[in-house]
């Protein structure tokens, strides 16, 4: 059995997890990039969405925006716990902005989903579909996320009174 006794070495291991989930979440921004270059090419060039409307492309827009608003928050938080302190203002404005963007998201997906349809980009063909409804392990994250920006900011606290008493 090892011994979790000791906190640099948890640390470290705390930094290394930290580190490979960042790059896996820079990943999910750049897939969400993609994403939105590809939707804008076939709204823009190719004219193969027309059939949306545009409140409809409007809202898709949005929500390919603020799932790399989502992803790029918590990409961020990632590095910074693998490169710095955690317990920072900083790192608890990250959490609450990654939290209010994937809520803002779940918010547009409930009012206005856009039908399943499908259709050809560049000689690709896609289904998308979305249905009007919330995902409760959505709503599970989004509290998370936002109670542990809490947290995050709880620890700060701790961490700048603990360096008061030194």
């Amino acid at each position: 059995m090892e011994n979790t006794d000791n906190p640099n070495r948890e640390l470290v291991r705390a930094q290394r997890t930290c580190f490979i989930a960042c790059l896996c979440m820079y990943l999910v921004v750049a897939l969400n990039v993609l994403i939105g270059v590809v939707y804008l090419y076939a709204l823009t060039q190719t004219r193969s969405l027309d059939f949306l409307s545009d409140s409809q492309s409007l809202r898709s827009m949005a929500d390919i925006l603020f799932g790399i608003v989502f992803s790029a928050m918590l990409a961020e938080f990632l590095r910074h716990f693998s490169r710095d302190n955690p317990f920072e203002k900083s790192q608890s404005a990250r959490l609450f902005v990654s939290g209010v963007a994937l809520a803002l998201r779940t918010i547009l997906d409930a009012l206005n989903p856009v039908s399943p349809y499908e259709t050809n980009v560049a000689g690709l063909g896609a289904t998308v579909t979305s249905q009007a409804d919330v995902d409760l392990k959505v709503v599970a994250m989004i509290v998370f996320l936002i109670s542990l920006s809490v947290i995050v900011r709880y620890g700060d606290a701790l961490k700048q009174d603990s360096d008061s008493i030194l």
